[in-house]
């Protein structure tokens, strides 16, 4: 439903309650007129939110690995190193004046290699592989991460999961960890409890977060055959595989490291066995070097760019100031919210659905009510539900033992600005107009007469048919405290040099119908992802960021004026 749909069905809202208010004068209380579906005696919940037992799915023997992992960055080599070799940052093409190296001279240091062929692989199509669900548990063995193996479920999706039409996602949950498999091979796990507070914060030196993911990766048995370790965007550390001895741009896994040390998320992206499909002649990387002297200040050329300084990527916020909050419910506390639900299905078919909450609650209730709720979400506004229970488990881990559930049917994902008010130690939201709704189970530490904007999961009248309640789920300060911003210099602004200190022919993928980088040819019009080889040119600008840059190296690929 479009956001416009849901501002004037709330409108429509505000105006009958108003109506109702001013008809039998009576104040907004905090009770619901509604008769939700009540469950007499909720079973006794498990950490996983299960109430019947089961032999979690048996899981295959992990894969040992063909060869022993080899780094290619020597432990100096990190430690000299800002942010590693390139990746993941920010860039792309630009195709005229005006792009980043307008002014830039470009002085390059590195021997310009000489290789004149090179191998073209075919690779399966990312998009019609099917989930490997023995690599999934596979993977979530090597992690640590144990139990049942799930699929996540949508109205209309059989129940056994079997239909050609739906792509499925695999999950393993272990707590407050989660592994998940998707169509395209990968596997791509998360400790909720490392990264939920830590996003916007300032990462780690790349040397530091190097080290801490490579002893992850080595540790967990996750890295095959040779590799080189190069930063990625933020927290990010990635690992580049080998092949003929050549780097490939697709990192096979990226690890997140967090600024407090801990690994908080592991992407396992294997792009599938390469076929070769021909030795091709390569233009010379002289040519290409010259393509990019060329295309500098104009363009049309594909280049990325990480910056040096870890402030960019984080501001530092002085301690002590609160702008955010976000509503935690607390173990033992009687809840009644509003949410949209995920609902997870046991692969083997032997467990009852898994149902969480957009806050990664898990439903716990009998098998019998948690099918009535996945069954009902089909008629739900965006699947959302009223749910109410007491909270089980510390926050990131949570079970909500049910009493009670009902669809919901009207505006849900609101947005609103209003002032925050407190009466009668109740905080209420006074919207422009001067129409107050109920903040429910408001933090004890929000700001009285203060602006805010509230995210809200759906809006309720109580019992009277007078009062509005919102079920928030974060609230923000509109007008922040004025902090001075820390001077952190634009990496896309004013490079005025590039020194150019490798050169290397790599392998690129391409996805099925992709261009080559830098130009608008489509390099195939098979149903396949493709390695191609490419010049990259790596280096630094004059401010310490680094630069890289790509040009075709198939002679057949005809490079743009």
């Amino acid at each position: 439903m479009k956001r416009s749909t849901f501002l004037w069905f709330f409108v429509v809202l505000l105006m009958f309650v108003m109506t109702a208010c001013t008809s039998v004068g009576t104040s907004p209380t905090t009770s619901s007129n509604a008769e939700p579906n009540a469950i007499p005696a909720p079973s006794v919940a498990t950490d996983s939110g299960m109430t019947d037992s089961a032999d979690p799915a048996v899981a295959p023997p992990v894969p040992a690995a063909e060869e022993a992992a080899v780094s290619m960055v020597s432990e100096d080599a990190v430690a000299s190193q800002v942010r590693g070799q390139g990746g993941g940052g920010g860039g792309g093409y630009y195709f005229g004046p005006g792009g980043p190296f307008v002014d830039t001279e470009l002085t390059v240091t590195a021997a310009l290699p000489d290789q004149a062929e090179s191998n073209v692989y075919r690779l399966p199509n990312p998009y019609e592989g099917q989930i490997n669900a023995d690599l999934t548990i596979a993977t979530a063995q090597k992690l640590g991460v144990e139990g049942p193996l799930y699929y996540e479920w949508y109205p209309g999706l059989p129940i056994d999961g079997a239909d050609d039409t739906m792509q499925l996602t695999y999950h393993i949950f272990d707590g407050q960890e989660r592994v998940m498999g998707f169509t395209s091979g990968e596997a791509y796990y998360e400790n909720y409890t490392v990264t939920r507070d830590q996003y916007s914060l300032k990462p780690l030196p790349f040397a530091e977060r190097a080290r801490i993911a490579e002893q992850f990766a080595l540790d967990h048995g996750l890295l095959d055959g040779s590799y080189e370790m190069i930063s990625g965007w933020g927290h990010e550390v990635q690992f580049r595989s080998q092949l003929d001895n050549l780097m490939v741009t697709w990192p096979v896994l990226i690890i997140q490291v967090m600024p407090s040390g801990e690994v908080g998320t592991v992407n396992v992206r294997p792009y599938g066995t390469p076929e070769p499909m021909e030795s091709a002649e390569l233009r010379s990387a002289e040519s290409a070097l010259q393509y990019v002297r060329d295309h500098l200040a104009e363009g049309q050329l594909w280049y990325n760019i990480i910056p040096a300084n870890q402030d960019y990527y984080a501001q530092p916020f002085p301690e002590g100031v609160k702008t955010h909050w976000e509503r935690t419910p607390q173990p033992g506390q009687t809840s009644s919210f509003t949410s949209w639900l995920q609902i997870f299905r046991a692969a083997d078919g032997s467990l009852p659905p898994r149902i969480m909450t957009d806050r990664n609650i898990v439903l716990s209730a009998d098998t019998q009510t948690l099918n009535e709720i996945a069954d009902a979400t089909s008629g739900a506004s965006g699947g959302n539900m009223r749910l109410t229970g007491v909270i089980n488990g510390e926050p990131g881990s949570q079970t909500l033992e049910l009493s009670a559930w009902e669809p919901v049917v009207g505006a849900s994902d609101l947005y609103l600005n209003g002032t925050t008010r407190i009466l009668d130690n109740q905080a209420w939201l006074e919207l422009p107009g001067g129409f107050s709704v109920q903040l429910n189970d408001a933090p004890s530490d929000l700001p009285t007469d203060t602006a805010v904007g509230v995210y809200s999961s759906g809006i309720r009248t109580a019992d009277d048919g007078c009062g509005a309640i919102l079920d928030w789920i974060y609230v923000d300060l509109i007008n922040q405290p004025y902090i001075e911003p820390q001077p952190v210099d634009d990496p896309y602004a004013n490079i005025t040099g590039v020194t150019i200190d490798n050169i290397a022919l790599v392998y690129h993928y391409l996805y099925p119908g992709e261009m080559v980088p830098s130009t608008y040819e489509v390099f195939s019009s098979e149903p396949n992802g493709h390695l191609v080889p490419i010049w990259r040119f790596a280096g630094t600008t004059n401010k310490g960021d680094m630069v890289e840059f790509f040009v075709p190296a198939l002679n057949s690929v005809e490079m743009p004026e």
